[in-house]
């Protein structure tokens, strides 16, 4: 009595577990006398198993953290973004940091004012001017930032959180020109740059 032939990719589907029911028998008797037949689906089976199984390395807590700093919009300090900005959303890019001019080598301790500017979106830039207090005996820094785009800013609201919590610590209001002026303790901060044209998130910002 001839026997009934198994496929290869009977065999495969079998060790995938989508062989339709009416074949799961004929399969099996297969196996049962073919050893090379049953290795192939232990082999396909341990394969899949490797290829699902989550084996990779967590990212570093910090970094989580930062991730969820930056991304994390749904702020109690302030109103939840609409889905436009939720969407529009980017890194701001830093291109000008005077601290690493040359004209500051071989200074001293820590800077007490520096610039910097960041490129946006839509061709737009903005900059800051950064300036520690010194007479202020809780050691604040003032920031003035200006947009300057080729459109009009529009409504601006600037949010100020302490990098890598996305806690809102203070948040302005831009005038009609892009500018805003915020005054906080010493530390790191992002800010947030909520637009017309979406949301600009500028991470990192030392004031040491």
């Amino acid at each position: 009595m001839s026997r009934i032939r198994v496929t290869y990719q009977q065999l495969i589907a079998y060790a995938a577990g989508e062989l339709p029911d009416t074949e799961v028998a004929q399969v099996e008797a297969h196996l049962a006398r073919d050893p090379s037949a049953a290795e192939t689906v232990a082999r396909f089976r341990m394969a899949r198993a490797t290829i699902q199984g989550d084996d990779g390395t967590d990212p570093p807590p910090e970094t989580v953290i930062r991730a969820r700093g930056i991304y994390d919009l749904q702020s109690s300090a302030g109103p939840s973004p609409s889905l436009a900005e939720a969407v529009v959303q980017a890194i701001a890019r830093l291109v000008f940091d005077s601290r690493a001019e040359p004209a500051l080598a071989g200074l001293r301790g820590q800077a007490t004012s520096f610039q910097l500017t960041y490129e946006l979106f839509d061709d737009a830039e903005m900059e800051l001017d950064l300036h520690a207090e010194l007479d202020d005996e809780a050691d604040r820094w003032r920031l003035v930032g200006q947009i300057a785009a080729r459109e009009p800013v529009g409504s601006l609201r600037v949010e100020l959180c302490r990098t890598g919590s996305g806690s809102v610590v203070q948040a302005v209001e831009g005038d009609e020109r892009g500018t805003f002026v915020l005054r906080v303790a010493r530390g790191a901060y992002d800010l947030r740059l909520h637009t017309r044209t979406g949301v600009v998130v500028v991470p990192d910002i030392r004031m040491e």
